[in-house]
C-alpha cells in the first residue's frame, strides 16, 4: 500500500463500539486509522486487541496510540521506566498482523524536540519492523510564528536545516507535519503559498532522506477555518499528492464536544454524520480506488507549477517545459496547475495535472514529446482541485 489515508483519534476505548467505529472508517474511505487512546491502567489489552482484529477484518493497518509509548509518559517516567513500558507494549499489541507502528507524539517544540527523538530511537531499536509516528509543526509566515514551534528556527532555510536533523537523529521513517491553512477565509492567497512553501520544505528533506512525507488536512471547520466544501477536500487531496506526499492524516473526523467555533466536522458531538461526511468519504475513495492504483511503483520526481508565480507557489519553480511534457495550452480558463513527474523502476514515467484552483474549473490541452504524445489531441476538462493522470497504458 503506497498512499495512506488515516486521520486524527482523540476518544478512549469505551467511547465508541470497537466494530461500528471501523465499519465507519471503511465507508469513509481510511487505510490506516490511529486506534482509541489505550490506557493501561484503565484499559485491557482485549478492547485494543479487538479493535486490531476488526482493522486486519477490513484490510486496514492501523497505528497504534498506548500511552506507554508516549513522549509525555517518557517525560514522566524517565528512560528505564519507559524503555519497560515500550517492550509491554510491543509484546502485547506489536506482532497483530494490522499494527503498523506506535504514536509518540503531535507537535512536539524546541522544549521537548530532544526527548521526542530519544523516544523514537527507543520505539525503534526495540520494534525495528514497526514505525514510529512523530507530527511537527509546519513553518509559519505570519503572527503565528514562534522559533518554540519551528524547532528554534528562524527561517525556512533554518526550519528545513533543523528537520534534516531531526531525521538523522530520530531515524524516523516518516516525515509528519500539519498545515491547514489552506482552507482560512482570510489572506487566502499568502496561506496558500504558506500551505505550498511548507509541502516544499518537508518534502525536499522527505526525498533527501528517503524516507515518506505525510501531511495533515482538514475536514473540520475551527478558528478562522472554513468547512471544506467537496471541492477544498478533492484539492487538499491532490495538491498533497502531487507535491510527493505519499500519506494523509485527515484532523479530525470527530467532533468531541460542543466547544469553540467547531463545526462541520465528518461526525458531530451527536454522533450524526454530516455533510462532510459523504464529501470526505467520496474524494478519499475516488483517490484511492480511482488515481493511487494507477500510481503504485511509481515514485515522485519533480513538481512545477504553470500560470502561478514562485511567490504565490510557496517557492515551488515555474513551469517552463518538464521533460516529455512541452506545453500546456488553456482552451477554457487560465486557471494555475501544478505538474508533477512520477518515475518507476523500469524508468517509464507517468504525469499527474492538478487544477490548483479549487473553486473554477479549468479546460486545458497537453503537449507530449514520446510515448504520451498520444494524448496530445485530448483537451481536457478538470474539476476545482481534480488530479489526472498521463501514463504510456491509461489516463485517469
Amino acid at each position: 500500500m503506497q498512499y495512506k489515508t488515516g486521520f486524527w483519534n482523540y476518544f478512549p476505548f469505551g467511547h465508541l463500539d470497537n466494530t461500528a467505529a471501523v465499519k465507519e472508517w471503511k465507508e469513509l474511505g481510511m487505510t490506516m486509522p490511529m486506534t482509541f487512546h489505550y490506557n493501561p491502567e484503565k484499559d485491557t489489552p482485549e478492547q485494543m486487541l479487538s479493535l486490531l482484529d476488526e482493522c486486519e477484518k477490513a484490510g486496514m493497518k492501523a497505528i497504534v496510540c498506548d500511552l506507554r509509548t508516549r513522549l509525555s509518559t517518557y517525560e514522566r517516567v524517565g528512560e528505564e521506566a519507559y524503555i519497560a513500558g515500550v517492550k509491554a507494549a510491543i509484546k502485547d499489541f506489536g506482532s497483530h498482523p494490522a499494527t503498523f507502528g506506535f504514536f509518540i507524539v503531535d507537535e512536539p517544540t524546541f522544549s521537548n524536540i530532544e526527548g521526542a527523538i530519544a523516544a523514537c530511537q527507543i520505539v525503534s531499536k526495540l520494534a525495528p519492523n514497526l514505525t514510529p509516528l512523530i507530527n511537527l509543526f509546519p513553518y509559519w509566515e505570519d503572527d503565528n510564528y514562534s522559533q518554540e514551534k519551528a524547532l528554534g528556527a528562524v527561517t525556512a532555510r533554518d526550519y528545513q536545516a533543523r528537520l534534516d536533523d531531526f531525521v538523522k537523529r530520530s531515524g524516523v521513517k516518516i516525515l509528519a507535519y500539519d498545515r491547514y491553512a489552506q482552507c482560512t477565509y482570510f489572506q487566502q492567497e499568502a496561506y496558500r503559498s504558506s500551505y505550498f512553501r511548507n509541502l516544499k520544505i518537508f518534502g525536499e528533506v522527505a526525498r533527501k532522506n528517503g524516507i515518506e512525507l505525510w501531511t495533515s488536512l482538514l475536514c473540520i471547520g475551527h478558528f478562522s477555518l472554513r468547512v471544506p466544501t467537496s471541492d477544498d477536500i478533492r484539492w487538499q487531496i491532490s495538491t498533497a499528492i502531487a507535491h510527493g506526499a505519499t500519506g494523509i492524516q485527515w484532523f479530525s473526523i470527530y467532533k468531541r464536544n460542543y466547544e469553540g467555533n467547531w463545526r462541520g466536522g465528518p461526525v458531530d458531538e451527536f454522533g450524526n454524520r454530516t455533510e462532510t461526511f459523504a464529501r470526505l468519504a467520496r474524494e478519499n475513495r475516488v483517490f484511492s480506488e480511482c488515481i493511487a492504483p494507477y500510481l503504485e511503483g511509481y515514485t515522485f520526481d519533480k513538481v512545477e507549477h504553470h500560470n502561478l508565480s514562485i511567490d504565490a507557489g510557496g517557492g515551488i519553480a515555474q513551469f517552463e517545459g518538464l521533460d516529455e511534457l512541452k506545453f500546456i495550452t488553456y482552451v477554457i480558463n487560465p486557471s494555475p496547475v501544478s505538474v508533477t513527474r512520477f518515475v518507476n523502476k523500469e524508468g517509464k514515467v507517468a504525469y499527474a495535472i492538478v487544477n490548483l484552483n479549487s473553486t473554477e474549473p479549468t479546460k486545458i490541452r497537453l503537449r507530449f514529446e514520446g510515448p504520451l504524445s498520444k494524448y496530445n489531441t485530448m483537451a481536457r476538462w478538470y474539476a476545482p482541485g481534480q488530479i489526472a493522470i498521463y501514463m504510456e497504458d491509461a489516463v485517469r
